[in-house]
């Protein structure tokens, strides 16, 4: 089949991660791994790895092949990552900057991203900012004395709960939480307390104090609340990114500008002219800019969209 017009089911990179556990393994490999696996990379074009196509190639052989219609606001590389998150335990409470920020520090990467909580356990909850507003000092102190967590905002969470993330929110996913993030193509953190936990490798992971002040707004998290526009539910909107959901009564049509990602919640089909690819729940398919395809079921879909229509 030619290239063009086509569209690609992916195969997740699984991620190890010291707060994971073995959900993820379960449910994209079939068998355990022997580390805790914390991340499925669902759509990745990194150079920390790269998601693969259904005959082996990667993402990134793929965006290579096709060039401009598979390229957006970051370069050469595929301008959305799209993963799903286990968190067995607390993740380490971090940062991530923004567009004005990663100019001074070497091979970092703009970090806008959006939650859809897909299970919580009974109790669950996240931090997202601060309770109020802090100064680097309080902060700091806070660090030394192991009490930061009594500075932040605790977020009790449910299945079907949106949080968008802008750079510079202070913020962790705690414990008993599954999500999908949709988020700018980075993998730069900065992590300002870790629990004085070791990493897989049985060394304390480090932390990225002075980094993360520099770029960490000290103050109450910004809300953004969903909206309706047509069939879709808007989720979020980045400066080059958006996390749209609908749920489908029948037959829908789309060809966005821009590549973008169609995630399945419940099992639809998604097809062309000449090509139909059946997802599970939380399978995937890339599409290149402007390709129309069809997505057939009576299912959620989410839709991650790497240019930002006007509209939105």
């Amino acid at each position: 089949m030619s290239e063009e017009g086509r569209f690609y089911k992916m195969t997740p990179r699984l991620m190890p991660r010291v707060w994971g556990g073995h959900r993820l393994d379960r449910m994209f490999g079939g068998a355990l791994f022997e580390q805790p696996i914390g991340e499925a990379w669902l759509v990745a074009d990194l150079p920390e790895g790269a998601s693969t196509v259904a005959d082996g190639r990667t993402l990134t052989d793929v965006v290579r092949e096709h060039g401009q219609s598979m390229h957006g606001a970051f370069g050469d590389r595929f301008p959305l990552l799209v993963k799903v998150i286990d968190a067995e335990a607390d993740l380490s409470i971090q940062v991530h900057p923004g567009p004005d920020d990663v100019a001074y520090f070497e091979g970092a990467r703009s970090k806008d991203e959006c939650w859809l909580i897909l299970d919580a356990r009974p109790g669950a909850t996240i931090y997202l900012g601060f309770k109020a507003v802090y100064s680097e000092s309080q902060v700091l102190e806070a660090l030394e004395a192991g009490t930061i967590t009594k500075l932040l905002r605790e977020v009790p969470v449910e299945a079907g709960d949106v949080f968008r993330i802008p750079p510079g929110t202070v913020h962790a996913i705690r414990r008993g939480i599954t999500l999908l993030e949709v988020q700018e193509p980075s993998d730069t953190t900065f992590r300002v307390y870790d629990y004085g936990r070791p990493g897989l490798d049985g060394l304390p992971r480090p932390l990225h104090v002075e980094e993360a002040l520099q770029v960490a707004q000290l103050n109450v998290a910004k809300s953004s609340p969903a909206r309706v526009l047509g069939p879709w539910t808007v989720h979020a909107v980045g400066n080059h990114y958006a996390m749209l959901q609908t749920t489908l009564d029948g037959p829908l049509e789309m060809a966005w500008q821009g590549p973008y990602v169609v995630v399945a919640l419940d099992e639809v089909e998604v097809s062309t002219a000449s090509q139909s690819e059946t997802l599970a729940p939380l399978e995937c398919v890339v599409v290149p800019s402007a390709t129309r395809v069809t997505v057939v079921g009576t299912g959620r879909v989410v839709v991650a969209l790497s240019h930002v229509p006007r509209d939105l």
